[in-house]
């Protein structure tokens, strides 16, 4: 992560993906969106008489084309709601993200994909067993404010779902950064 890109993420408080990657993240709606566009264009062509005997009804058309696309649309701004980050507006020191950090990462099985100043980036690998690829998470932060995000990993297979593993992410590295500034320690 370049600074550029680490500022531009505490600015806007969303995680920046950039191709394949982004794609990843949005696969499921771009097919859905396909599908019905693909549904849409037999529609028209079968009513200009084209292909087809052009008696399918408008309520065909709505139920083939239109409940996946307002699937499509749904899971998109889903998708895009879960790449903001969480913000905890709370003055850290290094030391005490670190120890929140270290817990977590021991608890949760973390394995650490890169780190630099002033964040981390992680990943998980929970198996099949969880109906999931993995998640990314990444923590990110300033002397005024700590960010943490937890998606379903861009780098694999698109995930449906994450089965709550995700908001865990977030809310035990929480958890124990607020026993820290608390406590001083854990």
């Amino acid at each position: 992560m370049t600074q550029k890109e680490k500022q531009e993420s505490l600015n806007s408080e969303i995680i920046k993906l950039f191709g394949l990657r982004k794609f990843t993240h949005f696969e499921l709606s771009f097919y859905l969106l396909i599908f019905s566009i693909i549904i849409i264009i037999v529609y028209i062509l079968s009513k200009v008489g084209l292909i087809g005997h052009g008696k399918t009804g408008i309520l065909t058309l709505f139920l083939i084309s239109g409940i996946p696309l307002t699937i499509s649309i749904l899971y998109y701004f889903r998708q895009r709601k879960q790449m903001k980050y969480y913000v905890i507006k709370r003055k850290c020191t290094e030391e005490q993200i670190l120890l929140a950090y270290e817990k977590t990462k021991e608890e949760l099985n973390w394995t650490e994909k890169k780190s630099g100043k002033n964040y981390f980036i992680l990943r998980t690998n929970p198996g099949l067993i969880s109906f999931n690829w993995g998640e990314e998470i990444k923590i990110i932060w300033n002397s005024e404010k700590v960010m943490i995000n937890s998606i379903c990993d861009p780098s694999s297979s698109a995930a449906i779902f994450s089965m709550g593993r995700n908001k865990q992410n977030v809310m035990i590295f929480k958890k124990y950064l607020n026993e820290v500034v608390e406590n001083g320690t854990l």
